[in-house]
């Protein structure tokens, strides 16, 4: 059905293109007028030659594009991490199917290859949440909820977040006032 196949430069932009269209990243009924526009200035907010270069040069990374009828159809990335329980885990960074190819098993046989190429390593992790349509598949595959909470700190988050907790508060007082 789907095979694996290193990724190289040239198929960076494709791979990019299939991220941005997986992750819902287009902002308009009409996305596929204006598709091409939209992904130049999606594009420009992320880096994906860099992204993606680094993971097809070093030797603990991994990138794979996910090809079906000579078709890229998606892509994975994934890199070596220490583990106490092995000598290093598979961390599964990204993995993208193209929307009209969702829901197909293009990602669960393409995941289910992947992790096969490294039988001798038994800890495989991925990040997710609960909401994503792919956690059920990823516990189906074995993967078990940690229920960890994830910390980070990015200083254009933490701008949007306390933007958000001020409208928020800004909200909560108009509606005070309103209900007066």
């Amino acid at each position: 059905m789907i095979e694996l196949q290193k990724m190289d430069i040239v198929n960076i932009k494709q791979c990019g293109d299939i991220h941005l269209r997986a992750f819902r990243f287009e902002t308009s009924d009409d996305y596929a007028e204006h598709s091409t526009e939209l992904s130049d200035s999606l594009r420009k907010c992320y880096d994906f030659t860099h992204y993606f270069s680094r993971f097809i040069e070093d030797y603990d990374k991994y990138a794979f594009c996910i090809i079906s009828d000579e078709q890229i159809v998606g892509y994975i990335t994934a890199l070596e991490i220490p583990s106490l329980v092995d000598d290093n885990a598979i961390y599964i960074d990204s993995i993208a199917v193209a929307p009209e190819f969702q829901k197909k098993g293009y990602g669960k046989e393409a995941l289910t290859q992947f992790m096969n190429m490294f039988p001798e390593t038994t800890t495989k992790k991925l990040q997710t949440t609960k909401d994503r349509p792919a956690y059920k598949m990823y516990k189906q595959l074995g993967f078990i909820d940690m229920e960890l909470q994830v910390m980070e700190t990015n200083s254009i988050l933490a701008k949007i977040y306390n933007e958000n907790q001020a409208l928020k508060q800004e909200l909560a007082e108009l509606q005070s006032l309103m209900e007066r």
